[in-house]
This record gives C-alpha cells, sequence and structure tokens, in this order.
C-alpha cells in the first residue's frame, strides 16, 4: 500500500503545472500620466491657473498598487531614465500602438494610462447667518456646500499583444462645507482661499483614483502576462558554477539567446557568463525590436531587425565582450538580444 501511495505521488508530481499556476502573480507595470486635456477650462476655473491634475491621479493610483503584492510598478524617473539610454523621449500620451516597443524597452507586462474626462464644481445650500447682536457690517458669515464630481477613465494596454485589455472608468464626488465671513473683520476673520472649490475637486479626484486602484487590484491576477522568454527582467548575471545555461539566456534550436548589459565605448558588454558556451572569435548579431504580426491564433510574434554583427573578444567569469569590427563604434543598446551565430 505503501509503495502505491509513494508511486501515485511521483506520478502527480511529473503531471505539467498548468500555465494559470506556473505564473507568478505578480504583474509588472508601467504608469502613464494620466490625460487632463479634455478639462482644461475646468482646470484653469477650480485652480485659477494650469495644474497637471492628470499626474495627480497617476500618482495616486501608483501609491496605492505599490502597495499591494501583486504589482511592481515602474517609477517615472526610470522610464525617463530607459528611455534617454535609448534615445527615445518619454511621450506624456501614450498610444496602443506603441506598446510591444514599450514593454520591450520597460520589461513590463502592461501599460497603465487613462484621462480625466469630467470635472464638475459649485456651491450649493448657499445662505447668510447674522451674529445675533451685531451690526451687519460686524460679522455676517455666508455658509454654504462647495461639491465636486469627477470622471477618470482608466486603460491596460497589454505589452504583448498592444491591445486595450482592461478599461473602465470611476466617479468620484466629494462636498465641503464652508462659511466665509464678510462685513467690517472679514480680512480678520475666516476668509476662504481665492480658489475655494480646489480643495473639493481635489478630494473627489483622490476618490476617483482610490476607486480605480481597487478595481485594478482586484483583477491583477487576470491581468496581461508578457512572454518573457527571450527578455531579461534587468536582473544582474549570476555565476553558474554549476555548469548550468546562463539564467540571461534561452535556447532557440542550437542558437542561444542572450542580451546586451552595458555598452561601454567600443566594448559591449553581454549577460553570459563563462559556461554560457561563448568563446572568443566568435561572432553575434545585435537584434532589436522593429514591430509584431498576428500568430493566426490570437498571440503575436516579435519580429526583430539585425542592427549589426560583433565579434566576442573576452570571455569572463560572469560576462562576455563584444565589439564591432574593424574597429567600428557599436550600435548597441542595453537590453537589445544578443543572438549566437552558428559556426
Amino acid at each position: 500500500m505503501k509503495r502505491h501511495f509513494v508511486t501515485l505521488l511521483m506520478l502527480v508530481a511529473a503531471l505539467p503545472i498548468p500555465a494559470a499556476f506556473a505564473q507568478t502573480a505578480v504583474r509588472r507595470v508601467a504608469v502613464y500620466d494620466f490625460s487632463d486635456k479634455l478639462v482644461q477650462p475646468e482646470i484653469l476655473s477650480v485652480y485659477g491657473s494650469k495644474k497637471d491634475v492628470g499626474a495627480g491621479v497617476a500618482t495616486k493610483i501608483i501609491q496605492e498598487l505599490v502597495q499591494n503584492p501583486s504589482f511592481e510598478v515602474i517609477n517615472r524617473d526610470k522610464i525617463d531614465e530607459i528611455m534617454k539610454e535609448q534615445n527615445l523621449v518619454f511621450s506624456a500620451r501614450f498610444t496602443p500602438s506603441d506598446a510591444p516597443k514599450i514593454g520591450k524597452l520597460l520589461n513590463v507586462d502592461a501599460i497603465i494610462t487613462g484621462e480625466v474626462e469630467q470635472i464638475h464644481s459649485g456651491k450649493k445650500g448657499m445662505a447668510i447667518r447674522q451674529i445675533p447682536g451685531a451690526p451687519d457690517v460686524v460679522g455676517n458669515f455666508v455658509h454654504g456646500n462647495s461639491q465636486a464630481d469627477v470622471t477618470v477613465s482608466i486603460q491596460v494596454v497589454s505589452t504583448e499583444t498592444g491591445r486595450i485589455y482592461w478599461a473602465d472608468k470611476s466617479t468620484g464626488k466629494a462636498s465641503k462645507q464652508d462659511a466665509t465671513q464678510v462685513g467690517l473683520f472679514a480680512s480678520a476673520g475666516a476668509a476662504d482661499s481665492s480658489h475655494p472649490q480646489a480643495p473639493v475637486v481635489d478630494l473627489a479626484l483622490d476618490q476617483a483614483a482610490d476607486a480605480l486602484a481597487t478595481k485594478l487590484m482586484a483583477k491583477a491576477s487576470a491581468l496581461p502576462v508578457r512572454n518573457v522568454t527571450e527578455d531579461a527582467r534587468n536582473i544582474p548575471p549570476q555565476a553558474s558554477p554549476s555548469g548550468k545555461q546562463s539564467a540571461d539566456s534561452t535556447s532557440s534550436g542550437s542558437a542561444k539567446v542572450f542580451t546586451v548589459g552595458k555598452v561601454d565605448g567600443n566594448e559591449v558588454y553581454i549577460r553570459a557568463d563563462k559556461n554560457a558556451g561563448l568563446k572568443a572569435g566568435q561572432s553575434v548579431e545585435i537584434q532589436r525590436p522593429s514591430g509584431s504580426m498576428d500568430d493566426g491564433h490570437g498571440g503575436t510574434i516579435q519580429i526583430y531587425k539585425t542592427v549589426e554583427t560583433l565579434v566576442i573578444t573576452q570571455v569572463d567569469e560572469q560576462y562576455c565582450v563584444a565589439e564591432a569590427q574593424k574597429g567600428l563604434k557599436p550600435l548597441a543598446h542595453e537590453n537589445d538580444k544578443v543572438k549566437v551565430i552558428p559556426n
């Protein structure tokens, strides 16, 4: 009986793990500033000057996501840094067609963006209350409720397909009781700001952002995951004393694929340790994403173009070094794919 039980356990252990369970629940995302183009007149009216309320909404959502273990959020500074390394400009407006390219550069599963669609604000229930026994000019208060409601939409774009995976919107409503002193001593009393609607609009925007973050976190496990078979996740190269294939490489038929970790002058540092099989004098191709196409089964095939051919000049413990032929300056960028040319 015991022998049969052990055999059963071995058979269960040998069964393939369904993809839904094999993949980690953590989603690596980049959050773009939300657009507020539609509400520019309202912003000027509420705040008295231009204010990037879209960026404020994005920041609020980021603050919520970073506290959730299901998400890894790439901060704005890191995005700017990576884009500059690739000689690209971080556009404030994101278009879904850019998702595969941006996803490859930032190593993210999805890009989150959205728009502040509506801002309505005003006062209701205004009334003048006179202080008993006081002259009219001494201390009257104008009472009322500042109210605001806003609508914010959100989109989650898959960097695998470039398609909008999920979209939703939320409305934030807020009110704030205020009292403005009028009369002889108004300047010495509790006078409101010159833009009394600003605080209540801020509250409504925060409320909408919180609601969207809550919806997004509830869908964490269902959000898209990029196929990173040939993509490094910015993991520093590790030595492989056991002689196993480097963690930063994959096998594609007889050819192994690695990535560029650093470019310094004429030298290109490749994430491949001494056990990866690279040898001095061997040629490698530097490849970069140039688009994608439908695989005919509802998925996407990434298209790469060859940028240049380099020659391995040095094999170190944790990395390899390659140089361009004839002393030319390398065209390689960090995170480019490195494909070994079979002999």
